[in-house]
């Protein structure tokens, strides 16, 4: 049977190796994971994080699951970047309502550095709440992500989505080469990553290995790894 040791962890990991843990009865994987958990985090603590979306619609970019790309007609209406005291606003009553970690997510393909100085201030001013802060901005090159650092951001959130093999099927407009890169950027800034990915895209049981493999064998595994199940849009290529 596959063990999986809770005191070291690997970035060693083999696709069949992964394959291998999908082939446990249900409850011994669960018994594994909740083992590997107790090691490195108390399980009585659960994290709760709100997300914002500072910049919604008309994204450049193609994936098939999102409501928010410009490419599919959805119904949703493409906004400008939100003003700085309403983020804090909401970031604020979300602090109140018992959340840690402040998310705020845009909708383009990649940051421009025009809206760094507003960005800057939001990620300033939620962190001043005393609420981790999260973004979620698209591909950044490494003299953004020092800049995105210096303002005081904790977790950049880059998704790989799904495995290499079968990315081409959900989104052409990024590589999976160039989200390996921002990733990197963000570690080589001192950032924490935020990976993951999402299931019930019409995947693989194979593809969904693959992705855990990818994460696994990062330089530096995600500090935080949602994993998403697929709300289906109309309009939209998974709809």
């Amino acid at each position: 049977m596959t063990q999986i040791n809770a005191a070291e962890p690997r970035h060693d990991w083999t696709l069949p190796q992964v394959e291998a843990l999908f082939d446990l009865p249900f409850m011994e994987l669960v018994y594994q994971a909740a083992s590997v958990h107790r090691v490195h985090f108390d399980p009585s603590e659960l994290q709760l994080s709100q997300l914002l979306s500072v910049k919604t619609g008309g994204c450049a970019e193609n994936c098939g699951y999102c409501s928010q790309s410009a490419h599919f007609k959805t119904g949703l209406k493409a906004e400008k970047l939100m003003e700085t005291d309403e983020v804090l606003a909401r970031a604020r009553a979300a602090r109140d309502g018992g959340a840690q970690r402040f998310c705020m997510g845009a909708a383009w393909r990649e940051l421009k550095d025009r809206d760094l100085p507003r960005l800057a201030a939001m990620i300033g001013g939620v962190k001043a709440l005393g609420l981790e802060t999260c973004a979620t901005l698209g591909m950044l090159t490494a003299d953004q992500a020092k800049q995105l650092k210096d303002a005081g951001l904790d977790y950049y959130n880059h998704n790989l989505d799904t495995g290499p093999e079968y990315y081409a099927d959900v989104v052409t407009t990024r590589t999976y080469q160039e989200r390996l890169e921002t990733l990197s950027h963000v570690r080589d800034a001192g950032m924490s990553t935020c990976c993951g990915g999402i299931v019930g895209m019409g995947e693989t049981r194979r593809d969904r290995a693959s992705l855990l493999h990818q994460l696994a064998t990062l330089p530096v595994h995600p500090d935080s790894l949602p994993v998403n199940a697929l709300v289906p849009v109309a309009g939209t290529p998974l709809g």
